[in-house]
């Protein structure tokens, strides 16, 4: 090419055009052998097979926009709009494929990328996900034979004449369609709420209707931005008239050389040459969706019942579901907040300073009442006082009762909240409430002893402590009953107001079908038209008079369960529900990113798997040499103990790869604080934190997995680092280890852990650290009971922070804690000739 270009020039007058060429040529310096031996799989030079290769250097600048695309675009990228659905692989006719297209995006470091294949594309699954479904075939007369499908019910036969009866067959020829529509709001769509945002996002970005002739797409049709029946066009009009939008439906059309050759390709491959034959296939399409529109989808229409019924329930559903969690949100963070001012209330002991203050004043007013030495005053005063007393207790005691919530469900963290409070409050009754009132009586006793009126009328001061705690209550449900009454007064008008809405609404359908009729001449009707009337005006009518039919027995079903046994049970099953249905969801979450996390793990551990087999080989050669060389066996220990950590950290989201390649080996409780020293030695400097370890755990150790000990040890010693931190007092910051009766031990000086988290904290989601994912405690727990130990949290002392507890779960002799000094053992790392290598 050079020396071509060379004796070209020399014909001609010095070119710029030339210059540039001739820089392209030096730019270009690719062996196309070595190039394709990089590339993981894809073409080959090897003489197998036919195809043409083109390789292209320099690109274009703007290739790697055209590829990629802008982050914040809402359409596909250039290049990849005119890949996209190469063939039809979304519908049933997508079988049998003359090709199989890829398209991928080779990267710097080895790596590509799928830009077209696969769930690039739509997918039969996803088709089958849409609202609605339309498939079958125009004849050559333009004829439509098929089927429609409106959300999910059994498919309707359906036959549309050509709009214009043609005398003889149609030049465009018999074509097949087949798409399916995804309704545009999530309050009108059967999709769930996820699968929904995803297929809309993906229908914004590639969204259309395809052409296929013999399986492969002809361009631009498919295209978003080419709406060659102005299906958009008409919906700006009336949306609710022409219902489709091009970028809810998705589909292809099929076409083939020998039924369609009139139908051809323009040389650039712009789209179709706009002969007789296309503009005949565009006149059929464009009325095939005008009167699939009016016959399925719009009030009135001969076969709409179904959809408008059914959207009319999807849409009551969704407003019900809007309504109802913008009710429960609110009720629930206001009872969340309930009980953390009780906790927090608990936590600084008020409840016993107030009591202790009633009895206080008690003590001051019997004391008053005595000083005035006259028994006959004591007697009338003190039963009144020591009632008022105890109805004081009472209001103190109330302050700190709340019912459990109802009319929502809990989710797993407030419901965790809610047993911790009971467990409070039984603690308040036994050790505050109850021996307030005991000691109140012995006041009151004491009061009378001292007088020596123990004997005079008894009865009297026991009376008057229960007609005020009678009158207590009676008060509050004599409130609480007005209260009932003026709701079920509103309710009522309510109900009433909506029931006449309803019947108004049908009554509007009647009159406007009474007008449409006195208008009409019937005499200049034949029979067919009459009957297409009646019929239009009957399903008009049929559907309004279902929804509200609808809409009134649903009230009536709601009104007939209050106030009843069977309707208060229906409230109780509802909240047992929507709790069922928050645990499931955060469990969901939950293990999703457990999921998301794990399959990155393991993408991280198959790539790295030779690399870690050559590190383990390097290592098991470099024993002898550190068996041999005291001052090499110190690193090559320290390239061990860390080798080992990474591995286990590799295999920690993979249950089925963990027990492989894994042993165990003595752990040394010096070894290990030294690795936790090491690799946290930055943070605790910077946040003043002392780190120990006592003599205990320093000549502790145990044969277990490294891999399993080592990861829970980091977990808990980050979270210590982060909570002592976050204490902005001025006493001792420290972490220590310890060994407690063959226990582990890791207690730090940050704000502890309170009793209502105590059980919460070992859950999978759940965390009290701000951007916490709440999975270290769960997996560090679930890691440990697999090797047959257990790890626990010791109750929550006041002055104290954290102190988690590892122990063993077993009498197994292989797994006990040996807390004797080691210095005669075998090194921390299993230098026994009797164990194998790593």
């Amino acid at each position: 090419m050079r020396t071509n270009l060379k004796d070209i020039v020399v014909s001609l007058p010095k070119s710029a055009t030339a210059t540039t060429i001739f820089d392209d040529l030096d730019h270009f310096e690719v062996v196309p052998n070595n190039l394709y031996d990089m590339l993981p799989t894809g073409p080959t030079l090897d003489g197998e097979g036919h195809g043409t290769h083109f390789i292209i250097l320099p690109t274009e600048e703007i290739l790697c926009d055209d590829i990629d695309g802008r982050s914040t675009d809402d359409t596909a990228p250039p290049l990849i709009k005119m890949l996209i659905g190469f063939t039809n692989t979304m519908t049933s006719t997508g079988t049998n494929l003359p090709i199989q297209a890829r398209f991928r995006d080779h990267k710097g470091n080895g790596t590509f990328s799928e830009r077209i294949a696969g769930s690039e594309f739509f997918t039969p699954n996803e088709f089958q996900q849409a609202d609605h479904h339309i498939s079958g075939e125009f004849d050559e007369y333009g004829q439509f034979h098929g089927s429609v499908q409106v959300y999910g019910k059994k498919p309707r036969k359906y036959i549309l004449p050509s709009p214009k009866i043609p005398q003889k067959p149609l030049q465009c020829g018999p074509f097949k369609i087949e798409f399916a529509y995804v309704q545009g709001e999530l309050r009108q769509t059967k999709l769930p709420p996820e699968d929904h945002g995803r297929l809309i996002a993906k229908l914004n970005r590639i969204g259309g209707l395809y052409i296929y002739r013999d399986g492969i797409r002809i361009l631009p049709y498919g295209n978003s931005d080419y709406d060659f029946l102005n299906i958009e066009l008409r919906r700006t009009k009336s949306a609710s008239y022409y219902f489709f939008s091009y970028r809810r439906l998705f589909g292809g059309i099929e076409i083939t050389r020998e039924r369609n050759p009139e139908l051809a390709e323009k040389s650039g491959r712009e789209g179709f040459r706009e002969n007789r034959a296309y503009r005949e296939f565009k006149r059929l399409l464009e009325n095939f969706f005008i009167q699939l529109a009016a016959d399925f989808f719009r009030e009135g229409g001969t076969h709409a019942t179904g959809f408008m019924t059914t959207r009319a329930d999807l849409e009551w559903k969704e407003n019900l579901r809007r309504k109802r969690a913008i009710k429960v949100r609110f009720r629930r963070q206001e009872f969340k907040k309930r009980l953390d001012e009780l906790f927090h209330s608990i936590r600084m002991k008020e409840p016993e300073a107030q009591v202790q203050d009633v009895l206080k004043k008690a003590g001051e007013r019997f004391a008053k009442i005595a000083g005035q030495n006259r028994s006959e005053d004591l007697l009338q005063q003190l039963p009144n006082l020591e009632a008022q007393a105890r109805a004081e207790l009472q209001r103190i005691g109330d302050i700190y009762k709340t019912p459990k919530a109802r009319n929502f469900g809990l989710t797993r963290q407030i419901q965790h909240d809610w047993e911790a409070y009971q467990l409070e409050r039984k603690r308040l009754e036994t050790e505050v409430f109850h021996p307030a009132s005991r000691r109140l009586t012995e006041m009151v006793s004491s009061q009378y002893a001292a007088h020596k009126q123990s004997d005079l009328e008894p009865s009297r001061r026991f009376y008057c402590s229960i007609e005020h705690f009678i009158q207590l209550h009676r008060t509050r449900i004599h409130s609480l009953e007005r209260t009932t009454t003026e709701a079920l007064e509103e309710a009522q008008n309510r109900v009433i107001s909506l029931a006449k809405a309803r019947i108004e609404a049908f009554e509007e359908v009647i009159q406007e079908a009474a007008i449409q009729i006195q208008r009409i001449d019937t005499t200049s009707f034949d029979l067919e038209s009459f009957g297409q009337l009646r019929d239009k005006l009957e399903s008009k009518i049929d559907t309004k008079a279902n929804l509200e039919i609808a809409n009134l027995t649903k009230m009536y079903e709601q009104i007939q369960g209050v106030g009843t046994e069977d309707g208060l049970e229906q409230a109780e099953l509802t909240d047992a529900f929507e709790e069922e249905l928050e645990v499931r969801r955060e469990r969901d979450i939950a293990g999703l990113h457990l999921a998301q996390v794990g399959m990155a793990i393991g993408i991280i551990q198959h790539e790295f798997v030779n690399t870690i087999l050559g590190i383990r080989n390097g290592i098991r050669r470099l024993k002898p040499w550190a068996d041999a060389n005291e001052n090499l066996k110190h690193i090559y220990l320290e390239i061990r103990s860390n080798f080992e950590h990474i591995d286990g950290y590799l295999r920690l989201f993979t249950p089925l790869d963990r027990r492989l390649h894994r042993r165990k080996v003595q752990i040394n409780g010096k070894s290990l604080y030294q690795f936790l020293l090491d690799l946290f030695e930055a943070r605790l400097k910077r946040h003043q934190i002392q780190f120990n370890a006592t003599e205990r755990f320093h000549h502790m150790t145990i044969f277990s997995f490294p891999s399993s000990f080592y990861p829970c040890f980091v977990n808990l010693i980050d979270n210590a680092i982060f909570w002592v931190a976050s204490r902005q007092s001025d006493s001792k910051r420290f972490i220590e280890l310890d060994i407690d009766d063959a226990d582990f031990t890791i207690t730090d000086s940050g704000p502890g852990i309170p009793f209502r988290d105590t059980n919460a904290i070992f859950e999978m989601g759940f965390t009290r650290r701000p951007g916490g994912r709440g999975m270290g405690l769960y997996l560090a727990r679930q890691i440990l009971r697999e090797v047959g130990y257990k790890l626990t949290l010791d109750p929550f002392e006041s002055g104290r922070g954290a102190r988690f507890r590892i122990r063993s779960a077993t009498q197994d002799n292989s797994n006990e804690l040996d807390t004797t000094h080691s210095q005669n053992k075998e090194d921390s790392f299993g230098t026994n000739k009797n164990q194998p290598n790593v």
